[in-house]
């Protein structure tokens, strides 16, 4: 599921290939190797870089496991999985030898978050690599630090639709946003990835790849950098929030509220708000629904539907429409069209006779 592995050159190799699934997640079990994994780095003066990669062809990692937040109940229990999950990507963070996360394909939630407390992201140049935060549409929030590294990395204005649309990027956008450092073709990417590792060893060159995140715009860094600025920039995002979501869903709103609380904060007092706020969200009846719906989603385009010879369709005679509009009106028109009664019903009466 994910294993561990030093080269002869000093650069080590966090494997993540889970065998029992299509995709990687970060259950708790693979979170506590995890970190097993990472004492090993600190503890080994061998090692000169590590990097983090999937064995899974076309996956990176696709998140935390789903259906562990989906049976938490309690707050205290949620808060007490998050703050683990935290910390735990934390020792990542604190690594004294350079980290590298390699991308070879969906990256998303704590995928993402992992892979952005490293010090550098590569990715696979594919159409199967997309960078995101999507627990938005789980009635969540990022809750293993994404609020909080990502507006530092890549500032407010490119973060902000990440968190609180829930939509992923390919690699080349993800590169023009700065979210990843480089990104190389399939049939070159090792020789690519080899490269890179040498480019980060050297000091100056590590510096000058550094350097490249934080080119920014005379009018962006006012945005960004004054009071004034970011107070425009978050109320702007507040207002674009609430026209798409018509205040029906909370998650977005408490996820600007958790990088507005870090933006002025130490990393380890905005995680511990994202925590928090996560942990209230988790356990919410509507998170449940939406984390169902998801599950329902995923099984319907496996489903290839049941065949039986002995079903035979029954013929329709009559039908019922409830709502007369524009798309009732169509529905009631191909149904006559094909010789079927059809009664309509709607709550206005011109609907009906128009």
């Amino acid at each position: 599921m994910i294993s561990y592995h030093v080269d002869d050159s000093g650069i080590a190799s966090i494997i993540f290939n889970d065998l029992d699934s299509k995709v990687n997640t970060l259950s708790m079990a693979v979170m506590e190797r995890l970190s097993a994994y990472f004492q090993k780095v600190n503890t080994d003066t061998k090692v000169k870089c590590l990097v983090i990669r999937s064995h899974k062809p076309g996956v990176f990692i696709a998140g935390a496991d789903i259906k562990e937040i989906q049976k938490l109940s309690h707050p205290e229990d949620t808060f007490e999985l998050v703050r683990k999950g935290q910390l735990i990507i934390q020792q990542c963070d604190d690594l004294l030898v350079p980290t590298i996360a390699l991308i070879n394909g969906v990256c998303l939630g704590g995928g993402l978050e992992l892979a952005l407390a490293c010090d550098y992201r590569i990715a696979l140049l594919s159409d199967s690599t997309q960078l995101g935060c999507p627990e938005v549409n789980l009635g969540i929030i990022p809750g293993f630090g994404g609020t909080q590294r990502l507006p530092k990395l890549i500032g407010l204005q490119r973060a902000l639709p990440l968190i609180l649309q829930g939509k992923p990027v390919n690699a080349k956008k993800a590169y023009r946003l700065k979210l990843i450092d480089d990104y190389g073709s399939e049939p070159f990417f090792d020789s690519h990835v080899n490269e890179f590792i040498q480019r980060i060893l050297d000091p100056v060159q590590a510096a000058a790849i550094r350097k490249k995140r934080y080119s920014k715009g005379f009018l962006n860094r006012i945005l960004e950098q004054t009071i004034v600025g970011q107070s425009l920039i978050f109320s702007r995002a507040k207002k674009t929030v609430i026209k798409a979501t018509k205040g029906q869903y909370p998650a977005p709103l408490i996820a600007l509220k958790a990088v507005k609380y870090g933006r002025i904060r130490s990393l380890k007092k905005g995680q511990l708000k994202e925590a928090q706020l996560f942990s209230k969200l988790a356990i919410t009846p509507l998170s449940k629904h939406l984390i169902q719906l998801f599950f329902t989603n995923e099984f319907l385009k496996k489903y290839k539907g049941g065949v039986d010879n002995h079903i035979h369709a029954t013929p329709i005679c009559r039908s019922g429409v409830l709502g007369a509009g524009l798309m009732g009106g169509g529905i009631a028109w191909l149904l006559s069209s094909k010789e079927i009664d059809v009664r309509l019903k709607d709550i206005q009466w011109d609907a009906i006779t128009q």
